[in-house]
């Protein structure tokens, strides 16, 4: 796997619901208060978004728009205009919350008057802790994508056709199929978004960065090498010195740092994705010991591996089987 394939692998859901948005003119909605992080997807028609603060842009079939972290956003069917709390369209009077939802929870909502048609898959989410927090970090407060012919707009149209399914509302699994689906949206959104920003810093403008791809690239493909200061600014084809500046420069942390977190990381995903022992996610992050990956395990992290990774299974489960499973062990 390429180095920017593993870091988008990072991207989990720890909780997420779905929305199938039939709108028609004139309508107008906000997301104050609304604290997940979204991705509105335009199905059939158009409609206008922006932050409450900016004038909206117009949005066509196959456009979407993202709030990583959430956002006080307005969508409606025109440039300008009121706009009423989306939890109205849930006859609620503020959002309230994954923990009052199923698992992956589906909504088909019909909204506004009797004008031109407009259909959004909506998705509310909150990451897992093993999403790679430098992606994250990489992310601007929204993004904006337009349809160019990609392939995202027939994976969200599959993906709306299928959630959308009353068949499989309760089913148990559900959260674990519905989670990975919009995973995939979301990765290809990213992906999307990331290759065509010019100037970046963070782990994305490292990787972008003919120089600094070069040590990464080395870091990803040999990780339980012993790396030093000065066998990774070699790979760089860099003097000491100026590799360390340019690296802290663009990616915002000293190398070596950035290694140590690196390999945090990489033991998140071993115990998530597998049954292998701590002591062996260890030893394939490239840690010299168990005991100093536990060491930076809790410093990174806040907990130790063991309650790390029986967490993660719970929450990969669903907030409410989560729930389940710790009222059977109290």
């Amino acid at each position: 796997m390429d180095l920017f394939s593993d870091i988008l692998s990072s991207i989990s859901l720890r909780n997420l619901n779905l929305a199938r948005f039939r709108l028609r003119a004139p309508w107008g909605l906000n997301t104050q208060g609304f604290p997940p992080g979204f991705s509105l997807i335009v199905l059939e028609g158009e409609c206008w978004i922006g932050p409450r603060e900016d004038k909206r842009q117009v949005f066509s079939k196959g456009d979407s728009f993202i709030a990583p972290r959430g956002e006080d956003i307005e969508f409606a069917s025109e440039a300008e205009g009121p706009t009423e709390n989306i939890a109205r369209v849930w006859q609620q009077d503020a959002y309230a919350g994954f923990e009052n939802e199923p698992p992956a929870a589906v909504h088909d909502r019909v909204w506004g008057g009797d004008g031109a048609a407009c259909e959004l898959l909506g998705l509310a989410f909150e990451f897992s802790s093993g999403t790679d927090e430098r992606l994250l970090k990489s992310l601007p407060r929204t993004i904006a994508l337009h349809d160019d012919g990609n392939y995202l707009l027939p994976l969200a149209n599959s993906v709306a056709l299928y959630l959308a399914s009353a068949n499989f509302q309760n089913e148990p699994g559900a959260f674990a199929q519905r989670s990975r689906l919009a995973e995939a949206v979301m990765i290809s959104q990213l992906r999307r978004y990331l290759l065509n920003q010019p100037d970046q810093t963070g782990l994305i403008g490292g990787i972008r960065d003919a120089r600094l791809n070069k040590a990464l690239d080395a870091m990803h493909r040999d990780q339980g090498r012993r790396w030093t200061l000065e066998s990774l600014a070699r790979e760089a084809g860099m003097s000491r010195s100026a590799f360390a500046k340019h690296f802290n420069d663009i990616i915002g942390e000293p190398p070596m740092s950035f290694l140590n977190t690196w390999r945090v990381k990489r033991v998140c995903l071993e115990l998530t994705r597998s049954d292998i022992s701590i002591s062996e996610a260890a030893r394939r992050a490239g840690f010299p010991s168990e005991t100093a990956m536990r060491r930076s395990f809790s410093r990174e992290m806040g907990c130790s591996p063991r309650d790390w990774r029986r967490e993660q299974r719970q929450s990969r489960n669903g907030p409410a089987e989560a729930s389940q499973s710790k009222s059977s062990r109290t």
